[in-house]
């Protein structure tokens, strides 16, 4: 029998099927586009993993099921291959990535014995915390480090995200349908439950001690992972530092947010950028320069966001595609030639395709 040190596994997902033949679910007129596309996002991913194991029934469910404890490099590799999929392939291959997701999540079930409840997915409680968490996980990094949204861009942002929520089977109706509706839910339901349990413990020591990278190359890893962890903590709050046995003084935390800011600068040069995000993902380097490129392609002239040195990114208001809650999605577009007719959204996410262009935030 291995002992978990001695197992490697490797990351299994399905391969690209070119050529693309639309802009997917979010495309280059998208707020989404722009903070996803940024190497700030890889600090979003950790700051999300690292949330997550703050509630129970997530951090019982990662220990319980899945490669976390096994192979994090190859269970990484595989969300962000579902993740950045989902926001950057065409509708085929989003879609494709919903439905890998949904399958990985049909399996895990289970009880947590700190809530003592029984444990799923698509639970709704744990469903709403979930999507909510891993969104603002990209946006609340990306705010501190890269540049502010305006209140208008951020409640955009939030409803774009309904398009992801429905690619892994969560309907858009149950979530809080603004930014200001998650904040107060977070703050209601899910902040009063966060907790280091033995599972949590198990999930972050496990990720932080860097055991399973080879040793010639682990001083390299553990001085990446833990600037990331460094750049995360300045982006939650006091109460999860001190569960997560990392307090930091105020001062610390400013000089870590003027440094940081200083690196992304840097490290959100195309150049550098595909460097970093390819080291953790080729998949995920490869969406990136092609969504560069398709943006770039892009004429039209609504104003936008503007980050760092790059282009104007347009942010227009254009109708998304629906999927249902069914277990199994069908996307409900119809193809015409290499374009593609959208349908109309459901819900309060509609508010997402209509009003004025929000005006430019300050960095």
């Amino acid at each position: 029998m291995h002992s978990r040190k001695e197992v490697r596994l490797h990351a299994v997902y399905p391969p690209r099927r070119l050529p693309r033949v639309d802009d997917g679910f979010f495309g280059p007129d998208s707020i989404t586009w722009t903070i996803h596309s940024h190497p700030v996002a890889l600090v979003g991913l950790i700051r999300n993993t690292l949330y997550s194991a703050l509630l129970s029934e997530v951090s019982q469910a990662l220990v319980e099921h899945g490669k976390t404890l096994i192979d994090p490099i190859a269970r990484g590799q595989e969300t962000a291959y579902a993740l950045y999929t989902m926001v950057f392939g065409d509708t085929a291959e989003a879609t494709r990535a919903g439905q890998y997701t949904q399958g990985k999540h049909a399996k895990v079930k289970g009880h947590d014995p700190v809530s003592g409840t029984e444990y799923a997915p698509l639970r709704t409680d744990l469903a709403i915390a979930a999507h909510g968490i891993i969104w603002e996980s990209y946006l609340i990094p990306y705010e501190t480090y890269v540049a502010k949204l305006t209140d208008a861009e951020r409640e955009q942002y939030w409803c774009e995200g309904f398009a992801q929520a429905e690619l892994i089977g969560i309907e858009p109706a149950v979530l809080p349908q603004t930014w200001q509706d998650w904040r107060s839910y977070f703050d209601a339901k899910v902040f009063p439950r966060l907790s280091y349990s033995a599972a949590a413990n198990s999930v972050v020591s496990y990720r932080m001690g860097a055991s399973y990278v080879d040793p010639i190359v682990r001083p390299i890893f553990l001085l990446e992972i833990n600037t990331i962890m460094e750049l995360l903590l300045a982006t939650v709050g006091p109460v999860e530092r001190a569960l997560f046995g990392r307090p930091r003084s105020r001062l610390r935390i400013a000089a870590t947010q003027f440094v940081g800011r200083q690196l992304l600068a840097v490290a959100g040069h195309p150049n550098v950028g595909d460097r970093i995000i390819g080291g953790f993902s080729d998949r995920a380097a490869e969406l990136i320069r092609e969504a560069r490129e398709m943006r770039a392609a892009t004429t039209t002239t609504t104003h936008s966001l503007r980050v760092d040195r790059d282009p104007l990114i347009p942010i227009t208001r254009r109708p998304k595609v629906v999927l249902t809650a069914s277990d199994t999605h069908h996307f409900n577009g119809r193809r015409t030639g290499s374009s593609t007719v959208r349908s109309p959204r459901p819900t309060k996410s509609s508010r997402c395709d209509a009003g004025t262009p929000p005006t430019e935030p300050t960095s």
